[in-house]
Parts: structure tokens; C-alpha cells; sequence
């Protein structure tokens, strides 16, 4: 068996195809060129193991035209989450090769999984950050009202003994 992530081999033991092709992206994404190949071996192997990876090209999304640029291989890229199609599959690899030949081919580093994982406790802890921010203003709105109120209060005392003195 080839080193394949841990979220496709998850999602092909509970056989849940919209998983396996979400862990299929994942290899499109770290390798926009298919230099290396583990695109094709992953689909291999999901459909050894009885997953249809690729579903009928739909007539309602139609490839995306357009010369051979970044552009056209992220509108592709996008177009899978409506259709994954083998003619968008091929259409993308074309496009890939002809204008990702430069990309850097990321390398795993742990399983797809924990990079998810990862991803969502950074922004949680970017949203707390956020959140703490807004309660550390709160916190100084509140302190200087309570500063105004002692100070009015000293005005008050103030003027109510500059009264009495004045009255005697």
C-alpha cells in the first residue's frame, strides 16, 4: 500500500465518496501539476476498494473555456464540487500541467486530518483573540465611565461644599 493520508483512508473504510473526493482535492491542491503522480494512485486505490470515485460529465455545469492560465485551472478546480467528472478531472490536468509546471509540490506533513484540525484551532483561537480584543474595550469603556462618575461625584461634592461655604 502506497503512503496515502489518513483522511482518505478513513473516508474509503466508512466508503463515504464525497470524503474520498475531498481528500482526492487534497491531492490536487498540493500538487496542481500532477508531477508526482499520487493523484492517480489515490483514485486507483478508492476504486480498488469499490468507491466511483468519478460521477456522469452533468450537462448543467459545462467545462469552464478559456486558454490555458491560473485562472481557468481554479475555475476548474472550483467546478468539482458541482460535477467531479472525469473530463473535468482530465481538462484540469491539462490545464495544470500547462500552467502549474512551476508550482511547488507540497509534501505532506502529517495526515489531512490534522491539517484540518490545525487550520480550525487557529481560527478559533484567532476568533477568541478577536473576541478578547473587544472585551479588553469594554473593559476601558467601562473604566472611564466609572472615572467620569467619580468625577462628576467630586464636582458635585465640590460645588455642594463651595454652597455651604459660601452661604455661611
Amino acid at each position: 500500500m502506497k503512503n496515502f493520508s489518513d483522511y482518505l483512508l478513513d473516508s474509503i473504510a466508512q466508503k463515504d465518496v464525497w470524503a474520498v473526493r475531498g481528500a482526492l482535492n487534497g491531492y490536487i491542491d498540493s500538487d496542481p501539476a500532477f508531477k508526482t503522480g499520487k493523484f492517480e494512485e489515490a483514485v486507483s486505490y478508492a476504486e480498488k476498494r469499490g468507491i466511483k470515485v468519478y460521477e456522469a460529465m452533468s450537462k448543467d455545469f459545462p467545462l469552464p473555456k478559456g486558454c490555458d492560465s491560473e485562472d481557468l485551472f481554479f475555475e476548474l478546480r472550483a467546478s468539482l464540487q458541482e460535477n467531479y467528472a472525469k473530463e473535468r478531472i482530465d481538462a484540469l490536468k491539462r490545464v495544470g500541467r500547462a500552467c502549474m509546471g512551476n508550482a511547488k509540490v507540497y509534501e505532506e506533513t502529517g495526515s489531512v486530518k490534522e491539517k484540518v484540525q490545525k487550520e480550525r484551532e487557529n481560527r478559533k483561537q484567532q476568533e477568541e483573540e478577536k473576541k478578547g480584543g473587544r472585551q479588553t474595550l469594554k473593559k476601558v469603556f467601562h473604566q472611564h465611565q466609572v472615572m467620569v462618575f467619580i468625577l462628576a461625584a467630586m464636582v458635585v461634592l465640590v460645588g455642594t461644599v463651595f454652597i455651604a461655604v459660601m452661604i455661611r
